[in-house]
C-alpha cells in the first residue's frame, strides 16, 4: 500500500534536486491518495509555475487555498500565477490576503509593492516597501525599490 507521506517526501526530494517531472508525478499521486493534501497541491503549483504553466499553477494554488484558506504562504504563489497571466488585480488581491493573514510576511509586502509600482501606484508601493523594511530592516531589495519609488516621486531625501 502506498503512503502519501512517503510519496510526498520523495517528491519534495525530487523537487529540490531539480527533477521536476518526477516531482510533479509524485505530487499528483499524493493528491490522488489524499485529495485534501494542500501542501502537495501547493508544491504541484510551484512545479507547474516553473514549467511556465501559470493557468494550471493558479488552479492548483486555488485548490490548496480552498483546503487551507488561512495558510498565508499559499497566496503569493497564486499571486505570481495571476501576474504571469496578466491578471494584476487578482495578483494584488492575493498578496493583500497573504498580508492580512500574516502581517509580518516581508516578501508579500515587497512583492505587492513591486506590483503597485508597476501599476503606477507609487504611494502604495512606498507604503509596502516601508512595511517590508519595518519587519526586516536589512532587506536590500526593499531598500533598493523604496529608493527608486522615492526618486520617482521627487523625494530625494526619503
Amino acid at each position: 500500500m502506498e503512503h502519501a507521506a512517503e510519496i510526498f517526501e520523495a517528491a519534495r526530494q525530487d523537487h529540490r534536486a531539480g527533477r521536476l517531472e518526477a516531482a510533479e508525478t509524485g505530487y499528483r499521486r499524493v493528491v490522488q491518495l489524499e485529495p485534501n493534501h494542500a501542501m502537495a497541491m501547493q508544491h504541484l503549483a510551484m512545479v507547474l509555475l516553473r514549467h511556465g504553466d501559470a493557468r494550471q499553477a493558479a488552479d492548483w494554488a486555488k485548490r490548496a487555498i480552498q483546503v487551507a484558506p488561512n495558510e498565508a504562504e499559499y497566496y503569493p504563489l497564486l499571486a505570481e500565477a495571476h501576474r504571469r497571466m496578466g491578471q494584476v488585480p487578482e495578483a494584488i488581491a492575493a498578496y493583500r490576503r497573504a498580508i492580512a493573514l500574516a502581517p509580518d510576511f516581508v516578501d508579500a509586502h515587497s512583492n505587492l509593492g513591486t506590483l503597485l509600482q508597476a501599476q503606477g501606484d507609487l504611494s502604495g508601493a512606498e507604503q509596502c516597501y516601508r512595511q517590508a523594511l519595518a519587519k526586516h530592516g536589512g532587506f536590500a531589495l526593499a531598500h533598493h525599490n523604496l529608493a527608486i519609488v522615492l526618486q520617482l516621486q521627487g523625494d530625494l531625501e526619503g
